[in-house]
């Protein structure tokens, strides 16, 4: 919907969808702001917005700030104006969303996170000020995420490219791009873009390349360039995400499903692999001397190594057998 196509009269929800979308906790650009109404299906032109922007930062009642020191001017909201946004969020809600922020940052493309932008930015309010939010807010610092893994830095991704390529995935179009491979060597491709996957501190795009039948998976930190082409994706018939991740696991060797049996002594380990089993746990038993057994079909892995070897003296394991199941192998 353009701005042009709507009545004189629907200025005021013009103005409202605006300053609905300009944050207290931070400055946005012209730019930005753009983007989001667009999301919303507000279209106007810079020069448009502009003026709208002019008019709601003169107004003393709206206590709209304008940054003119650089260009893009920034805007944001003061504690004077009047709150027409979420003005019934309440801090544990403003936390709860932000937790999700967090979460959901390379899970969302960015289209909905521009839709939902100020949602987030009201949330960010409802956690800055207030005893009860001021509670609510220390919450961030006493909530945390332990990874089994060994702990490593995330890589660089570039925003923009990101951008592109989340843009990509959610119209189901195709993409150029230019990338360093495994021997460190730059190509060009096009390809249609499947699917993102996040492994640890890991982006990849699940894509098939141009000219070709297989699917495969680029680190989304070795995209050096992306850019859309208006042309829809190739994708391969019947192609399931999940059942891709299943059988390759990245930078993991699969091995294939095997049936493990475990026997171990540990009446810990037995306490904690019945409170969390393994998925595809099939069996667990005591064992007439009082030993554990368990069963379980699961991927043959290097993590699944990784971690017989670090619970086997714990957990007293006497007996560790993996029989692979040939009709399960992935193709």
């Amino acid at each position: 919907m353009s701005v042009d196509d709507l009545a004189p009269s629907s200025d005021t929800l013009i103005y409202l969808s605006i300053l609905r979308r300009i944050p207290r906790a931070r400055w946005i650009s012209s730019t930005e702001l753009r983007r989001q109404l667009s999301a919303a299906g507000i279209e106007m032109s810079p020069r448009r917005l502009q003026r709208y922007l002019k008019a709601l930062s003169s107004s003393p009642d709206l206590g709209v700030e304008c940054r003119t020191g650089s260009k893009p001017y920034g805007y944001r909201r003061t504690d004077t104006g009047n709150d027409t946004t979420f003005a019934s969020l309440l801090p544990h809600e403003g936390l709860l969303l932000r937790l999700a922020r967090e979460h959901l940052r390379y899970q969302l493309p960015r289209e909905l996170t521009d839709a939902l932008a100020p949602l987030f930015d009201a949330a960010i309010d409802a956690t800055a000020s207030r005893d009860e939010a001021s509670r609510a807010n220390a919450w961030l610092k006493k909530v945390s995420f332990v990874s089994s893994t060994v702990p490593m830095v995330p890589p660089d991704i570039k925003p923009r490219i990101f951008d592109v390529v989340s843009e990509a995935l959610y119209k189901d179009v195709k993409l150029r791009i230019r990338y360093r491979n495994v021997r460190d060597e730059e190509r060009e491709a096009a390809v249609s873009p499947l699917g993102l996957v996040q492994q640890d501190v890991r982006l990849y795009l699940v894509c098939r390349f141009e000219g070709y039948d297989d699917v495969r998976h680029l680190a989304l930190h070795r995209l050096l360039d992306a850019e859309i082409l208006d042309c829809p994706v190739d994708r391969p018939e019947g192609f399931d995400l999940d059942s891709y991740v299943a059988q390759r696991h990245f930078n993991y060797a699969n091995r294939g499903k095997i049936r493990l049996i475990l026997e171990f002594t540990s009446a810990e380990t037995a306490r904690n692999l019945k409170e969390t089993p393994f998925v595809g746990q099939t069996s667990f038993e005591t064992l007439p001397d009082g030993a554990w057994r368990v069963e379980a079909v699961v991927d043959d892995t290097v993590i699944l190594d990784g971690w017989i070897a670090a619970w086997r003296e714990r957990a007293g394991m006497r007996r560790v057998e993996k029989i692979p199941l040939e009709t399960e192998r992935p193709a």
